[in-house]
């Protein structure tokens, strides 16, 4: 009898997670889109983030992904991770918001639910759930190229996404990833208006940091930079001061352009 009823638990076990493959992921408790926040300007390691309602947000860059650390934490939303749902964190758009992430390495586009903030990392421009990492094809590699554009689903998709399931999309094809590449390679990465500060401020544009004064001296000499010491012991060096944040992005693009991909405003 005993062995008889081991047997059937295994087998409604097996069952369950079957039914849950099928369905297209894990069966999470519902959660609800209502309310939308959006959020005051906030600073994080010396970058000020002005969250906006960007309905046009459309952007080249590049992903990171975290996982099973973060399992069970209250996101930026207040609403628990789950390493297997097909979130992401952004540092502007509201909390939710929806987004369609092409990775340009794979051509896989998922649908995707913004709830939580970051990555505060130079250069990436969204973090992804490792369920949304291994959708995309790039958990394995770790950081990887993305287009993320700000959509409006139907519904029945966003209720998919608040149960924790997957809604796919067509992939990119090669004409549209070469598209994307060009964007990426030209600088396209920078993501909006929303990710600088407000334009009265003054605002620097981050070339690089370096742990010995003499390297970034040199830097700032061949790029006519200004250097000065940051709060973790290492040496800025700095393009501006900038009176605009589309002034900031010009400095920014030039950066880039010179081989310094993790270029960045500042709010001094």
């Amino acid at each position: 009898m005993l062995i008889r009823s081991s047997a059937k638990l295994i087998f409604l076990g097996l069952m369950s997670a079957a039914l849950a493959s099928c369905s297209g992921g894990p069966q999470l408790r519902e959660i609800s889109d209502s309310p939308v926040k959006i959020g005051a300007p906030y600073t994080v390691r010396g970058a000020t983030y002005v969250p906006a309602d960007d309905p046009a947000y459309d952007a080249v860059g590049y992903a990171s992904w975290y996982g099973g650390a973060h399992e069970g934490r209250a996101t930026a939303r207040g609403e628990p991770f789950h390493k297997s749902a097909i979130t992401g964190a952004h540092r502007t758009l509201p909390l939710p918001s929806y987004v369609e992430v092409t990775a340009l390495e794979t051509g896989r586009t998922i649908l995707l639910r913004i709830n939580d903030r970051g990555p505060f990392v130079a250069g990436r421009i969204i973090d992804l759930s490792e369920g949304a990492a291994e959708e995309l094809g790039v958990k394995a590699a770790g950081i990887a190229p993305v287009r993320v554009r700000r959509v409006e689903p139907v519904e029945s998709e966003r209720r998919r996404l608040r149960q924790g399931k997957r809604v796919n999309r067509p992939s990119a094809s090669p004409r549209e990833i070469a598209g994307l590449r060009a964007r990426l390679n030209q600088g396209g990465g920078l993501t909006s208006s929303q990710q600088v500060a407000p334009q009265s401020s003054v605002l620097y544009v981050q070339v690089a940091s370096f742990s010995e004064k003499a390297n970034a001296s040199r830097l700032a000499s061949r790029l006519g930079a200004s250097i000065r010491p940051s709060g973790s012991g290492h040496w800025q060096v700095l393009l501006g001061p900038y009176s605009s944040g589309e002034a900031a992005r010009v400095g920014v693009e030039a950066a880039r352009r010179a081989g310094y991909s993790d270029a960045m405003i500042l709010n001094r």
